[in-house]
């Protein structure tokens, strides 16, 4: 059986991989030169160091994920923490810690946040309540946004600024009065509430390309191949099944199925005449500051009162990573303008030295990061696009996943897909 896969994003690695490994002889055809579609990295120019498109927070709880790379053998180069730990810093200055390690499972998270500094009592009482409720199957959110739904549930207004908006923007990228409370409960139920592994976040300690990297090879030894800068321009198809796939230089490619794991605009692109789905994206900025000398401490700090949301401390020595999800508003500003308010944001939480200086700063504007889902677009979200042929099926993180745009979602999205053409066939 051989099944075309049309894009080498993480959706269309799943998607290859779930087939090859059911012995179907696979070919992957991606546009780009490179894997990976919106989680990649690059080298910088200015200093050769190796950067990623979007700094990529991964949890335990990403078990389709960590399943793809274990198969790949590059889980190595994902950086575990022993339990959740995240540091706050408010423009005060003001330090507080979120610490789920101090006794084991959901208990450990309930500790955290009951001993979680810069909330009042009746905060704190508030979001357990609220994740008690979660816990027992008790809350719906039907078509509320996130700051409806936490307001109907008592959440108090410090709450919501100091606890669930750096949870809701990190992993949801909308802001509160948009975003879909359903998939906060969704998150929250996978990851936070769902023991000491799952909760616990892994940062990348190289590139996020190198986490892919061995695909290729991977994939030829299955009887596969990948192909890149390689364009798909339609499908050829008779009585509603697909027999080949035309590319943009004229070369037919036969099938007999084909996964689509692109974004939904370029779905609609290679079949007119689908019914797919649009949605509004939500652009994320991502920061890069190289410094003369290292000064953060943590591996990482979730940061209010500012516009800054979160700080990473990279490998390299002095360098630091800064995101800033659901960034309409900072868009259109230049480079030179968010790098200056970034670097003096830095020195009010932090309180830098005069002799740490900054010597170099790369922006990254990912206006399409994700799509902005909308609780009253739910319905939009589909497992299979009306209209495709019998033998297409189409993946991507912006499919019904159950989850917001995340790589857990997009690979659990390419797996079904290939189970799909698989199971037709």
């Amino acid at each position: 059986m051989h099944v075309v896969v049309i894009g080498g994003g993480w959706s269309g690695v799943a998607a290859a991989m779930y087939a090859a490994e059911r012995g179907a002889c696979v070919t992957v055809l991606e546009s780009r030169s490179y894997l990976g579609g919106r989680a990649r990295s690059f080298v910088d120019r200015h200093t050769g160091t190796e950067i990623d498109n979007g700094q990529h927070v991964l949890i335990g709880a990403y078990t389709s994920m960590l399943d793809m790379i274990s198969a790949l053998g590059t889980e190595h180069v994902l950086q575990p923490q022993p339990a959740l730990k995240v540091p706050f810093v408010d423009v005060s200055g003001r330090r507080t810690v979120l610490n789920a390690g101090r006794l084991p499972g959901t208990l450990g998270m309930a500790w955290g946040i009951a001993t979680l500094g810069g909330l009042s009592w009746s905060s704190k009482r508030g979001i357990l309540r609220w994740a008690l409720q979660l816990q027992l199957g008790r809350l719906q959110a039907g078509e509320e946004t996130c700051l409806q739904h936490l307001q109907r549930m008592g959440q108090t207004p410090q709450a919501i600024e100091r606890f669930w908006e750096p949870i809701i923007l990190a992993t949801l990228n909308a802001p509160l009065h948009l975003a879909d409370a359903q998939l906060l409960l969704a998150v929250m139920r996978l990851g936070f509430l769902g023991g000491t592994d799952a909760a616990r976040i892994l940062l990348p300690t190289t590139g996020l390309s190198w986490l892919l990297e061995p695909f290729p090879a991977w994939l030829e030894q299955r009887n596969g191949t990948v192909r890149l800068s390689t364009m798909v321009e339609r499908l050829e198809a008779d009585d509603h099944i697909v027999q080949a796939v035309w590319c943009s230089n004229g070369e037919r490619i036969e099938a007999d199925a084909v996964v689509i794991a692109t974004p939904a605009a370029s779905v609609q692109r290679i079949l007119p005449e689908a019914k797919v789905p649009s949605f509004v994206n939500s652009p994320i900025i991502s920061v890069y500051l190289w410094y003369n000398q290292s000064w953060l401490a943590d591996d990482m700090v979730a940061t209010l009162g500012t516009t800054i949301q979160w700080v990473f401390r990279k490998p390299s020595p002095g360098v630091v990573s800064l995101t800033i999800s659901a960034a309409s508003a900072l868009a259109s500003r230049s480079s030179e303008e968010i790098i200056t308010q970034c670097d003096a944001e830095l020195r009010q939480l932090f309180g830098l030295a005069t002799d740490v200086y900054l010597h170099h700063g790369q922006v990254i504007k990912e206006k399409q990061a994700t799509p902005l889902f909308l609780p009253t677009e739910r319905a939009a979200r589909c497992h299979q696009v009306p209209g495709v042929p019998r033998n297409v099926a189409v993946a991507g993180d912006w499919t019904d996943t159950g989850l917001p745009a995340t790589l857990e979602g997009a690979v659990r999205s390419g797996r079904r897909a290939a189970a799909a053409v698989i199971a037709a066939e």
